[in-house]
């Protein structure tokens, strides 16, 4: 499984290989009015119940593993004034906020285009043969005769059909269709043919003649159908996907019969394609809408999943090891917190490998060309592996290769709609940037299910696994044929709505729906993860120091939790951690001028740069100078109130040195410490967070310490997982690899009672030291 780079917190990962195009252009009106932050949400409050409204999409990555201090790293003092580039990212954030929900982007239902039939020539459509006796159909169909007011499909509002009887055939020109029978189904005008299955062929009761139809997807015709213009993966013409989806149809839309057979996954290559060339189309998955989840047909291949019959061996002190690669991990919050939940499942993760994704790429074009000369003898043959640049670090003419990805819209003037990502061109200045439509950048899924693999692409929200910070990142599955194919973990936590996305993903996101009433914890604030950290100045420097009290919450207990009491086998034993210490206390250290600033910043909920000597905030809640004040200076000679303050955001902005507060729950921990443009000020101490503290609220155990001058470790700890986040899917992974779960359609698991308490880990660990089965205790 691997998380996908945020926006834009964090730099995008480079481009694997360059590509040809044209020199890149600005759009001349890029509106920053649709860029990265997720626009204001329609319901009160959170609670980790899916709502119809717009829900965000924010990516997550897997950061960098931890580093040592690097020669050339700037001082560790905040600088003396902001980043612009900064500024600018921000802002558009900001300005995002405010402009609503981005337009909606929903699938197209499938629905055979009657209207578009005309009258047939070889006489009208009916039915063949005796009709279904009324008891078999009745005990078949029952909903069809349900002498009720007809109910609307709740996915797409189609009212249900009643049936008057039932039939097992049906001719439609001079064929003749039976129940199961895969046909063609009339579409829209210049649009192919609809795939189906029928599934119904019956009367309804005002006299109409219909089939019902169970819906095969083309590649096109599902969420991968933004990546068909890339040209480095293919899918095979013929290949369709079974999906569960279903209505009602007039029986006079059938066009022909189509021959389509299921291929096991699991065959040989050579084998599936000789049964492909032997068929119409073929299909090997199944698709399903909710969480993009391409997966094994539980249903159709002798009544199984696929999966092998192996019986699931009984867990004992002795856990199952298997082996983690952990690529661009950051300071290994992925790592950690998927061994930590798969211990809980019973399997002992083991971390192989650390490193950049480029590494590990590069790595493996070496072992390529190394088998193509030695275990092949195709090196007269064999092509040079593709670099991103040639040698002196040139590129070739009219080819660029991507820097970052900093903003993403949806549609906007004169663009199509679709996602557009802000795009950083690596060589080229910032006012080089262009928009890019998704499909040239984002192909992920599309690339697993071209490899045969079963995948799942789900949003998650950190608060709702027991985090005081909001924090929506994307989660991709991906699994072989031969194996269960992992799902989601439901929330345990209520948390704060923060915002909406394009509609185009709410069946993405990882929730319970709206008619369920889950009971969930109550949602963190940041009181219950940093109250019992000791008081620290601005310029504390000190990297370990002692406790002043005990834990104060079950947060605070379970996060001090020694490596040994976590089941943590993410790294090798002999790190230098210190437990029963505080680490990386310390925060950025003010200049001279924001720490007056600071200083002055009320120790009150919601006070920001605002509450400075004058400053009065206008009718239209936009900040400005009060005419009636002499503008106030600092001893340094520059101003009190900054200007960039009052301009960002067009002086709507309340971030600028906002000052946070014990009974929120944070938006986002990112990698910078400035208060210049963001809220990060301690609630009852002048300073910003400190490492710790934002170690907290991203969920990483006390034990564990950062490397590094002070700037790389905030960097460390904001492009990481949230910790909760990857442990809760670390349970998924181990109940799937070990087979505790049946594989079945359900992309969504409940996790067991009190996951993240101290209390489920100590069990868990007593249960591995008496030999009782973990999953069995895990789950009690």
């Amino acid at each position: 499984m691997a998380p996908t780079s945020p926006l834009p917190d964090a730099p995008a990962p480079r481009a694997s290989s360059s590509r040809k195009r044209n020199p890149p252009k600005r759009f001349a009106d890029e509106p920053l009015a649709v860029a990265t932050k997720r626009p204001r949400r329609k319901v009160p409050s959170g609670s980790g119940i899916k709502s119809n409204a717009n829900v965000a999409k924010r990516t997550a990555r897997a950061p960098r593993r931890i580093g040592q201090p690097s020669e050339e790293e700037p001082d560790d003092e905040c600088a003396a004034e902001p980043d612009q580039d900064a500024l600018a990212d921000a802002e558009a954030q900001e300005i995002a906020a405010d402009d609503g929900d981005h337009p909606a982007h929903a699938r197209t239902r499938r629905v055979a285009a009657a209207k578009a039939i005309t009258t047939r020539e070889e006489g009208d459509p009916e039915f063949v043969g005796d009709p279904v006796p009324a008891d078999e159909a009745r005990a078949t169909w029952p909903k069809r005769y349900q002498r009720v007011r007809a109910k609307r499909n709740a996915e797409d509002g189609e009212e249900v059909v009643k049936a008057s009887c039932h039939y097992r055939a049906a001719k439609v020109e001079d064929d003749v269709y039976i129940l199961g029978d895969d046909v063609y189904v009339m579409a829209g005008e210049k649009e192919p043919h609809f795939i189906g299955r029928i599934t119904e062929l019956f009367k309804g009761t005002d006299h109409g003649q219909y089939f019902a139809c169970r819906w095969f997807y083309r590649p096109e015709d599902t969420v991968i159908s933004t990546a068909k213009l890339v040209d480095d993966h293919t899918h095979h013409p013929k290949r369709v996907f079974l999906s569960d989806e279903r209505n009602d149809n007039p029986l006079d839309c059938i066009v022909s019969k189509v021959k389509i057979v299921q291929i096991d996954p699991k065959l040989d290559p050579k084998v599936k394609a000789s049964l492909a060339a032997d068929t119409d189309l073929y299909y090997d998955m199944s698709y399903t809408t909710a969480y993009s989840t391409f997966a094994n047909i539980t249903d159709d291949i002798n009544g199984s999943s696929g999966i092998s019959s192996d019986s699931d061996s009984e867990a004992n002190a002795s856990m199952p090891t298997a082996a983690l690669l952990d690529l661009y991990s950051g300071c290994g919050g992925m790592s950690t917190g998927l061994c930590l939940g798969a211990a809980l499942a019973g399997l002992k993760l083991e971390t192989v490998r650390n490193e950049k994704a480029d590494d590990f790429l590069c790595l493996l074009k070496g072992w390529a060309l190394l088998c193509d000369k030695y275990v092949h003898g195709n090196d007269a043959d064999a092509a040079p592996p593709v670099e991103d640049e040639d040698k002196d670090g040139k590129l070739e003419k009219d080819e660029f290769v991507v820097d970052k990805l900093t903003e993403i819209c949806y549609g906007g003037a004169d663009r199509k709609s679709c996602i557009y990502f802000k795009v950083q061109w690596k060589g080229c200045g910032r006012e080089e940037d262009t928009w890019e439509p998704i499909e040239n950048l984002r192909y992920a899924l599309s690339r697993l299910v071209a490899m045969n693999y079963q995948s799942r692409l789900g949003i998650m929200v950190a608060g709702c696994y027991g985090l005081p910070q909001f924090r929506m990142r994307v989660f991709l599955w991906g699994a072989l044929s031969t194996m269960v194919l992992p799902n989601y973990p439901l929330p345990t936590h209520h948390v704060v709505v923060r915002g909406g996305a394009p509609t185009a993903f709410a069946q993405n996101i990882v929730a319970y729906d709206e008619t369920q009433t889950p009971i969930l914890k109550q949602a963190l604030v940041l009181d219950d993860a940093i109250s019992d950290l000791p008081e620290v100045g601005n310029d504390q420097t000190d990297d370990v120091i002692e406790y002043p009290a005990n834990p104060k919450t079950e947060f605070q207990r379970y996060i001090r939790l020694s490596r040994k009491e976590m089941l943590d086998y993410s790294f090798r034993d002999g790190t230098g951690t210190e437990d029963g210490k505080v680490l990386d206390h310390c925060p950025l250290k003010l200049n001279r001028d924001d720490f007056e600033r600071v200083k002055r910043i009320p120790f009150e909920k919601g006070a920001n740069f605002r509450n400075l000597e004058g400053v009065i905030v206008g009718p239209s809640n936009v900040a400005e100078f009060d005419p009636e004040i002499p503008r106030v200076y600092l001893e340094s000679g520059k101003p009190l109130v900054p200007d960039y303050a009052m301009k960002f955001v067009k002086g709507r902005s309340v971030k600028p040195f906002g000052r946070l507060w014990m009974d929120e729950t944070v938006p986002t921990v990112v990698t910078r410490a400035e208060p210049h443009n963001q809220a990060i000020l301690h609630p009852n101490q002048p300073r910003v967070l400190t490492v710790r503290e934002n170690a907290r609220l991203q969920g990483f155990p006390d034990y564990y310490r950062m490397y590094g001058p002070i700037k790389q470790r905030y960097m460390q700890v904001g492009n990481a997982v949230a910790v909760p986040v990857a442990r809760a899917l670390g349970f998924s992974l181990g109940q799937a690899y070990l087979r505790k779960h049946d594989g079945s359609d359900d992309p969504l698991f409940v996790l067991p009672a009190n996951f993240f308490s101290p209390a489920q880990t100590e069990v868990v660990a007593r249960a591995l030291s008496v030999g009782f089965p973990v999953g069995e205790v895990a789950e009690e």
